[in-house]
């Protein structure tokens, strides 16, 4: 590199030459590498943000569902006991039959 123009400054010149390039330079290097790499930064980290929320969400809905279940094994029997006390399967229409004799015994209309 041929610095010509440098030689020709005077002393008092170059220290201010010196550090404006130091200073020029170095906003150079932050416009074109360091806002970039924090912009990337940034996103990377809203993306990683958004998938650990998600994640989070999955998990708390797969630990309900997993609940659900237990609740639903845990009540199916009793259901099927509520079927056997309250209305037989396969008897609906003598239940709606005995009702309607009740009603028409105390003269209630529907």
């Amino acid at each position: 590199m041929n610095f010509k123009i440098y030689k020709k400054l005077s002393s008092k010149q170059k220290l201010i030459f010196l550090p404006i390039l130091f200073l020029f330079i170095s906003i150079l290097i932050a416009y074109f590498l360091i806002i970039p790499s924090i912009a990337g930064i940034k996103e990377i980290r809203t993306s990683i943000l958004n998938q650990k929320i998600e994640l989070k969400n999955n998990i708390d809905q797969s630990s309900n569902l997993n609940k659900l279940n237990e609740e639903l094994k845990n009540i199916k029997p009793r259901l099927e006991q509520l079927d056997q006390i309250f209305i037989n399967k396969n008897r609906e229409l003598e239940f709606i039959t005995t009702l309607e004799s009740i009603a028409d015994k105390h003269s209630l209309e529907q």
